[in-house]
């Protein structure tokens, strides 16, 4: 059982107590039944002695029973409830759209029906494909998607490339617009990051 004590209106120490413990109406002090063994005098149990185990709040404090409550919590309105999260800073914000925008630009990208992976290596390879599809636009390109092998002539290599290069693109900027409200004190939590207009895959 838990036994939280609150000085003015903050939890400031949580007790682990055994037994079952109530607390008194006021909060002063936390009670509980219990037993100690009286030995004689070779040392056996010769009796249990029944009393009353009571936890005293400090001065000025209360006791609260609570399994939940940790220190810091706060005592408002005859309950105890935590804390109101601490927003994040600038450059937790910051970081954060960045994870979002790579979350997003590898996440890959369905164009005619084919699932095209954009993790940074398949974009170089994308790349790669687009360059020697320009110096060879007569040879069939043999591509493995996400979805299996295909085969492609040089509009459609250059049509992924574009598609596949102007969906990093809008990654970029939309981060880079993020970062931009972000030091501006405009947006000023994940969600917000979460909620923005990320490009979608397909």
């Amino acid at each position: 059982m838990k036994i939280a004590i609150v000085e003015g209106s903050v939890v400031t120490s949580v007790l682990e107590a055994a037994g079952v413990y109530t607390v008194d109406v006021n909060g002063k002090a936390a009670r509980a039944p219990a037993t100690y063994t009286v030995e004689d005098a070779s040392g056996a149990a010769a009796e249990e002695v029944e009393y009353e185990a009571v936890i005293m709040a400090p001065e000025g404090g209360r006791l609260m029973l609570s399994e939940e409550a940790s220190v810091g919590w706060l005592y408002e309105n005859g309950a105890l409830v935590p804390p109101p999260a601490i927003p994040p800073t600038k450059a937790e914000l910051l970081a954060y759209a960045a994870q979002k925008r790579w979350q997003v630009e590898i996440g890959g990208l369905v164009i005619n029906g084919e699932t095209i992976d954009t993790s940074r290596g398949s974009q170089a390879m994308i790349t790669g494909a687009f360059s020697y599809s320009k110096e060879h636009p007569e040879e069939q390109i043999h591509f493995k998607a996400l979805s299996g092998w295909v085969t492609l002539n040089a509009p459609t290599v250059a049509a992924i490339a574009t598609a596949v290069g102007a969906h990093v693109q809008s990654c970029f900027a939309l981060e880079a617009t993020i970062a931009v409200a972000i030091e501006a004190g405009t947006l000023t939590t994940t969600a917000a990051i979460d909620a923005a207009n990320w490009p979608s895959a397909a």
